[in-house]
């Protein structure tokens, strides 16, 4: 890179440094103007309290609870296929959906989920 502090209307590349539990997103040249917008997917990892009150997507509170049965079953000596088949198919319902809403490419024509390990302030 040779002019880290360039400006121009439209950036020619992007690096994202991914530090949990924020991540940091560099483009380079620096716009002069305009807006990033940034799409983050994060797993759900706790809940304040059972009394929580937990709005979900369509489909993952059919797959949350069957998956739960699933973890239970042989708790209580239990096995059963089609609640099984039944947590697959709503698993894969969520994946479709969310593959659909993923982009193809990026907007710079980079690959979808194209990650580099240079950093452009750094060289």
């Amino acid at each position: 890179m040779a002019e880290k502090t360039a400006t121009s209307d439209i950036p020619d590349c992007i690096y994202i440094n991914y530090t949990y539990p924020l991540a940091t997103v560099y483009v380079y040249p620096v716009p002069s103007t305009g807006t990033l917008k940034v799409s983050s997917a994060k797993p759900l990892t706790s809940l304040a309290t059972s009394a929580t009150v937990l709005a979900l997507p369509p489909g993952y509170e059919r797959a949350l609870r069957l998956a739960l049965a699933i973890e239970l079953m042989p708790m209580y000596g239990l096995a059963n296929q089609l609640i099984m088949q039944m947590a697959e198919k709503a698993k894969r319902d969520i994946q479709k959906v969310n593959s659909a809403n993923m982009p193809k490419r990026a907007a710079l024509g980079l690959p979808a989920g194209f990650r580099h390990t240079s950093n452009i302030l750094t060289g």
